[in-house]
């Protein structure tokens, strides 16, 4: 009795052994076998002009935002160091 639980204890093992190495496997091969997102296509050159003006404004934008956030960050900081003493 207990030897035929111990072989099925050792086949179940065997059999997720399996299954992991599998899953790596097909994970592996999907993410070499699914390609990555590509660079949008223009239609012209004034198209491509204006996505990166656009690009531009938006990194301005997001650094300016980083910047008054850290600034009010500051500003919150001292004001209450002055509150407190």
């Amino acid at each position: 009795m207990s030897m035929s639980l111990t072989l099925f204890a050792q086949q179940t093992q065997y059999t997720m052994a399996y299954a992991l190495i599998f899953a790596v496997v097909l994970l592996g091969v999907l993410v070499v076998a699914i390609p990555r997102p590509r660079k949008t296509a223009y239609g012209s050159d004034e198209e491509e002009r204006q996505a990166m003006k656009d690009r531009e404004k938006n990194k301005v934008k997001a650094k300016n935002k980083k910047n008054r956030k850290k600034r009010d960050k500051q500003r919150r900081k001292a004001s209450k160091k002055t509150l407190r003493g």
